[in-house]
């Protein structure tokens, strides 16, 4: 079914003034649903293909490649749930600086690769705010931050 180089041939036709009739008598026999179940089909397939065991339990009634997608979405939550863990995060008691940056960082791409916008002042201003609370003892950095960029 796949191709040599791993991809799923498409033959794909193009409408133009010389095939407008075969396209159309296409239309009419309603052959374009049966293309469309088609890729659903194949979407379908590759859903099932990349998911773990626990995950195809989950799935496995799905009719549909999105039906099978939104079952997985509601599952892991997706954007709000990546969402609502940054607004929680603070910095642990023994947490060094850099990982605690490196946390945010991650948080940070996945809400991005969600389609959230996250700009470099919301970031500062997350980290400026968590970085002062309890306990006090970055107080001091934050505040010099605070004053030599005027935030």
């Amino acid at each position: 079914m796949a191709g040599s180089n791993g991809s799923f041939p498409t033959n794909i036709s193009v409408l133009d003034d010389k095939n407008f009739e075969q396209l159309s008598s296409l239309a009419s026999k309603k052959c374009w649903k049966l293309e469309s179940k088609k890729k659903d089909c194949k979407a379908l397939f590759l859903i099932h293909q990349c998911v773990d065991s626990a995950n195809f339990e989950k799935i496995v009634l799905a009719n549909s490649a999105k039906e099978a997608w939104d079952i997985l979405n509601k599952s892991y939550g997706g954007a709000d749930k990546i969402k609502k863990t940054y607004e929680l995060l603070a910095m642990n008691d023994q947490e060094l600086v850099r990982d605690y940056f490196t946390r945010i960082q991650v948080l940070v791409n996945s809400m991005k690769a969600c389609g959230e916008k996250v700009s470099d002042e919301q970031i500062f201003d997350k980290i400026l705010r968590t970085l002062t609370s309890p306990p006090p003892k970055f107080d001091h950095i934050v505040v010099a931050i605070e004053e030599s960029k005027d935030l």
